[in-house]
């Protein structure tokens, strides 16, 4: 029993370290590519939901659909890494897509998340989920959200404002509004992050600015 105990301590690392190389090459792999993701986050404790919604759609944006999202967080060596598998169901239609994310500096000397994308099978997700709790006797930290999604322009750039309810965050659960612009890896990103503060300004004057992600909060509020 004892060796057993030793062996699962001194492989535990070695199993962890292995994980991540599979996730990353799985991440790496079909269509995927590198783009970046210049995103705000915004909490909407003191915001007038229903001012809001008027506000966005005066501004030209249009309503897109609703979705029920399950987010699996992956422990990561580096604290700047995300990786997460998300099942995503709109309309009673499930996908599930594996996300991989790492801080970049922008070629204008910006910092902004540099996103990989890839979709998955049901059975690739939840064998990846199976393998890692068979790994530590537990799932990842899991977050559960509603978001309602509207598209629209910002400029010339294709935008997406997320409007999100949570209750998993303890403390920080709530409402919040993210808006994101994707962008190429070699373009400039600073007059894109003036054009989101610009557009939150116009549509949600009481909206707090929220600089850590989803996993970070879920994380804080486990302390």
């Amino acid at each position: 029993m004892w060796n057993w105990i030793a062996a699962s301590f001194f492989l535990q690392p070695v199993f962890n370290v292995l994980f991540r190389t599979l996730l990353r090459w799985i991440g790496s792999g079909g269509e995927a590519v590198d783009r970046l993701e210049v995103e705000r986050k915004y909490s909407l404790k003191h915001q007038n939901k229903k001012k809001l919604l008027e506000e966005i759609e005066f501004a030209g944006f249009t309503y897109w659909c609703k979705a029920e999202m399950q987010d699996w967080f992956f422990p990561t060596r580096d604290k700047g890494e995300l990786i997460r598998i998300r099942r995503e169901e709109i309309d009673k239609e499930a996908v599930h897509i594996l996300t991989i994310k790492n801080w970049a500096t922008t070629v204008d000397g910006g910092r902004e998340r540099l996103e990989r994308e890839r979709r998955l099978s049901s059975t690739v997700s939840f064998g990846l989920l199976f393998v890692y709790r068979m790994m530590h006797g537990k799932q990842p930290l899991m977050l559960e959200k509603t978001r309602e999604l509207y598209k629209g322009n910002l400029g010339d750039r294709n935008a997406v404002v997320s409007i999100d309810k949570t209750e998993d965050l303890g403390r920080f659960s709530g409402t919040y509004m993210e808006v994101e612009v994707m962008a190429e890896t070699k373009e400039e990103t600073k007059q894109i992050e003036q054009s989101i503060e610009s557009f939150v300004v116009q549509v949600a004057q009481q909206a707090v600015p929220v600089k850590e992600s989803y996993k970070d909060l879920l994380e804080l509020s486990r302390q």
